[in-house]
């Protein structure tokens, strides 16, 4: 009767265990399991940073409110999830990748532009301090790159007079020096749908440099200087803008440039949706996978 009630109890604490799953309640992580973890880190250009850990490990423990404050300062830009390997249906995800000791952190990689094929993505183990500024800087350098940068006010009038499959472009005139991460995860939203475009330390000087393309795409050119100008002069940081090539049009981002707004304009502006991020259907289905319940379509963002 003893050997039954006492295999009965490490039976109900084992059970126990596996339902401590660290982060089932935090809508910024993403619990994975066999049948969603493909989709969720595989089948997406976004970079994703995986924890697979032990609710009974003492390091894991540890880590645990670093990983949430990740997820709050993944902002859209990065995925973050976990997969608890005590699980009993985990375990052999676990080994497929070579998780030997708790917690292991792996960040997945995606390959080409474009490409979403299942099992592509490259795994690197995080071999770093496991403080929240490191992680973030390690995830960030590993962030894809798909907006071109423009560097002069003839690749601008190139640009707008050019003839592509592609009948959009979106350009950020911007004054900092680096292309900001979150223009970066704009642009792989909208991979192979819009292409985007930099314009670095934007200054008066491009302004008289681009009046002398005016004559060539008066439409689009004309308004650009006039906006440019502004810029240049004020306090504001950047300038998005949308150019319609086809109809020779420019729309003009009047909001905060954050990545829910960037979306609703381009939408807004050309009747395309994104294949990731705010109003795309993967953003509802992680939505779920998060909180088993639809997510406000409005994002926060750092403004660019």
């Amino acid at each position: 009767m003893k050997v039954y009630l006492l295999t009965l109890l490490v039976y109900i604490a084992s059970v126990f265990a596996q339902d401590q799953s660290f982060y089932k309640d935090d809508p910024n992580i993403i619990e994975l399991t066999p049948s969603n973890f493909d989709r969720v880190v595989h089948n997406t250009n976004y970079t994703t940073l995986v924890e697979f850990y032990a609710p009974w490990c003492g390091y894991c423990k540890q880590l645990k409110n670093t990983i949430h404050s990740l997820g709050k300062a993944s902002d859209s830009i990065f995925q973050v999830a976990a997969v608890n390997c005590d699980k009993a249906s985990n375990k052999q995800l676990c080994g497929e990748y070579g998780v030997e000791g708790f917690p292991t952190l792996k960040v997945f990689k995606p390959g080409k532009a474009g490409k979403t094929a299942v099992k592509k993505h490259a795994s690197e183990t995080y071999m770093g301090e496991r403080k929240l500024a490191p992680l973030i800087n390690f995830i960030k350098a590993k962030i894809k790159n798909h907006v071109k940068k423009l560097t002069s006010a003839d690749m601008v009038s190139k640009l707008v007079n050019s003839q592509s499959s592609n009948k959009y472009a979106v350009v950020l005139f911007s004054k900092q020096s680096s292309i900001p991460v979150t223009y970066k995860s704009i642009a792989i939203d909208w991979l192979d749908r819009v292409k985007f475009y930099c314009y670095l330390n934007t200054k008066k000087t491009l302004v008289e440099s681009l009046k002398s393309f005016e004559s060539e795409s008066a439409e689009i050119i004309g308004p650009l200087v006039d906006r440019i100008g502004k810029l240049s002069a004020g306090k504001d940081k950047s300038l998005l803008v949308l150019i319609d090539k086809e109809n020779q049009k420019i729309s003009v981002l009047e909001d905060k440039i954050t990545k829910s707004n960037v979306a609703k304009f381009i939408i807004d502006n050309t009747s395309l949706k994104p294949k990731e991020g705010p109003y795309s259907k993967r953003d509802d289905y992680l939505a779920k996978l998060k909180l088993n319940k639809k997510k406000k379509t409005q994002v926060q963002n750092d403004e660019l």
